[in-house]
């Protein structure tokens, strides 16, 4: 199956074999990770599952062979844009879903090193973690083309020949890299940290959220914990707490619910910065003297 807007040519060419798989529900969900997924767009000439793995081997066989033998799906090449199952094998929609759900969090993770680049996760001791696709920490890199200096500062950021990134991440035993938070916005509670962002991506799924952020505030027992900050849509006119059950039902079954925001408020404008991402720094002046009830 190609991704490269070609889900309409498992519908109109019955490329798909409706008698042993539920193939309306297949495209459907491809078209929704298309959407979300908007890279995979620029892909051309590729296979599904080379359309997340950019020929990474390691992701490609891992991703066929859990296909072929937990939901009796076969991907092919692009030569092949075809997806078939194993005989005498019902595809239910099950099945189907979490087949999808799994290639979602494939595609999410599609960054490795480059050549001549080496990265590793460090815990907030400096100490290396083990790449096994769950731990995360912060993202260090090195290499002939990694920077040593800042232009116009003297003192180098590197540690130990290691430039920090910033950035929050897994590495697995692949070396596939996943970056879940910046290193500024993870929340660090009772000696955990929880990504701001995966709380984002959850609650933003909600169709009366205009806008969501998830930030860190200072608690007295477990140092930090999460609140979600979000705008509705205009047109909303049901109660906020309506609207709250229904956030903190999206979290079920996605996250430990020691992750879950422990309150959520509503605001009417998202601060912004000049290039249109979320002001993060001025949504914390802003919330700076908010308490948990």
């Amino acid at each position: 199956v190609r991704v490269c807007r070609e889900v309409e040519i498992i519908e109109s060419e019955n490329l798909i074999e409706k008698a042993s798989i539920n193939g309306e529900l297949l495209a459907q969900g491809l078209k929704k990770l298309e959407s979300k997924h908007t890279f995979m767009h620029n892909v051309r000439g590729m296979g599904l599952y080379q359309g997340f793995s950019l020929d990474s081997p390691e992701r490609k066989s891992k991703l066929v062979k859990s296909a072929r033998d937990n939901y009796g799906l076969l991907l092919l090449g692009a030569g092949d844009r075809t997806i078939r199952t194993r005989p005498n094998l019902s595809v239910t929609a099950e099945d189907i879903t979490r087949f999808l759900n799994l290639l979602d969090s494939a595609l999410t993770s599609v960054a490795w090193a480059l050549f001549g680049i080496e990265m590793k996760i460090v815990d907030e001791d400096g100490l290396e973690l083990v790449h096994d696709g769950v731990a995360f920490g912060n993202l260090m890199v090195k290499g002939s083309c990694v920077i040593n200096n800042y232009f116009g500062v003297e003192e180098s950021p590197l540690i130990d020949g290691w430039f920090p990134t910033g950035d929050v991440a897994t590495i697995d035993a692949a070396g596939n890299m996943q970056i879940t938070d910046r290193t500024k916005d993870v929340i660090k509670s009772g000696g955990e940290w929880i990504s701001s962002i995966a709380i984002e991506n959850i609650a933003s799924a909600h169709p009366d959220l205009l806008a969501v952020a998830c930030i860190a505030i200072a608690h007295p027992k477990w140092e930090e914990r999460p609140l979600l900050v979000a705008v509705k849509k205009p047109n909303y006119i049901r109660s906020e707490q309506l609207l709250k059950e229904e956030i903190w039902q999206l979290f079920q079954g996605k996250m430990a619910k020691w992750c879950v925001p422990d309150e959520i408020i509503f605001i009417e404008e998202m601060p912004l910065t000049a290039t249109g991402k979320i002001f993060k720094l001025k949504l914390r002046d802003l919330l700076k003297d908010f308490q948990f009830q």
